[in-house]
């Protein structure tokens, strides 16, 4: 198993540097512009899929069939991906985090009210979209799933732009960070869930 993640993060570090500094680049500019969520909800969301983009390397030179030979089963092989798509997320949300604490102390604007709201909802969102995209990628191939990718880019923009509408103040019989924590918890379990969704999919995948 750690050889397979020693192998992925090779193969991030080769092949997806661009999308990684991109994604860097927006988590520092979400500084300036700390009302647009799009620069928050991206570096999030991009690093996400960085799991499909190592899973499209894989399948353009055989390694999903020839990593077969290795004493690896077709869990683990779904696992890393997952695993990945974990230590990815959570990664970028930490540097997203510590990039609005810094970019609040150097504007002066005090802690905001509603950060925490909107932070839960933009790691909420990388499970989700990982939840959504694997499954389909490992049943149809990276090929045939890039519809499920267009969707789920159009489910992010579509809940930035709900995000933006929602008013943290707004009365409800909860408190708005408890529900974007009840959110990431859901988020968290569809995370789990297709998990082993796609170790059944993949078990019985014909390679």
């Amino acid at each position: 198993m750690k050889g397979l993640l020693l192998k992925d993060f090779y193969m991030a570090k080769k092949y997806c540097r661009m999308i990684l500094l991109v994604t860097v680049v927006f988590a520092g500019v979400s500084i300036a512009e700390p009302s647009n969520l799009f620069f928050q909800f991206y570096p999030v969301v991009m690093a996400s899929i960085l799991p499909v983009t190592i899973l499209g390397y894989d399948e353009k030179c055989h390694w999903d069939v020839y990593g077969q030979i290795f004493p690896y089963s077709k869990k683990q092989f779904v696992s890393v991906k997952y695993l990945m798509a974990l230590i990815f997320v959570c990664g970028m949300w930490l540097l997203l985090m510590a990039v609005q604490i810094i970019g609040m102390l150097v504007n002066g604007a005090g802690f905001q009210s509603n950060l925490l709201f909107f932070l839960l909802l933009v790691l909420s969102c990388g499970f989700l979209s990982s939840s959504i995209l694997l499954p389909v990628i490992f049943k149809f191939g990276t090929e045939k799933g890039r519809l499920a990718f267009m969707v789920v880019i159009c489910l992010i923009c579509g809940g930035s732009a709900a995000a933006v509408s929602v008013d943290p103040d707004l009365h409800m019989p909860i408190s708005a960070d408890m529900l974007s924590l009840l959110i990431l918890v859901g988020c968290i379990v569809l995370f789990l869930l297709s998990w082993q969704a796609s170790i059944k999919i993949y078990e019985k995948r014909e390679l």
